[in-house]
């Protein structure tokens, strides 16, 4: 279930899931629970802190752009329109 190379986390995560089923407190046991079902994407996103925004936003800017440009013609204009529109970005 959880990958060795995300030991220190794993037994983190291990731990705090093991002490919470010793609670008698049903709310923090299911919690645990839900913790465990999805363990393995929670690691994963604590070691690599990748996520869609960014290419989301890309995306949506460069549908405005071709929004704008309805009824240009020429393609090459465009990818320039495109390319200009994120010159300046990280």
């Amino acid at each position: 279930m959880i990958n060795p190379k995300n030991a220190d986390n794993a037994k983190a995560f291990e731990t705090l899931v093991f002490y919470s089923e010793k609670s008698a407190i049903k709310p923090v046991i299911a919690f645990a629970k839900t913790l465990e079902k999805y363990a393995y994407g929670i690691i994963n996103h604590r070691r690599f802190p990748i996520h869609t925004s960014r290419m989301e936003g890309i995306n949506n800017k460069i549908k405005v752009i071709k929004h704008k440009a309805y009824g240009f013609h020429d393609i090459e204009y465009f990818y320039l329109i495109i390319k200009n529109a994120f010159a300046y970005t990280n």
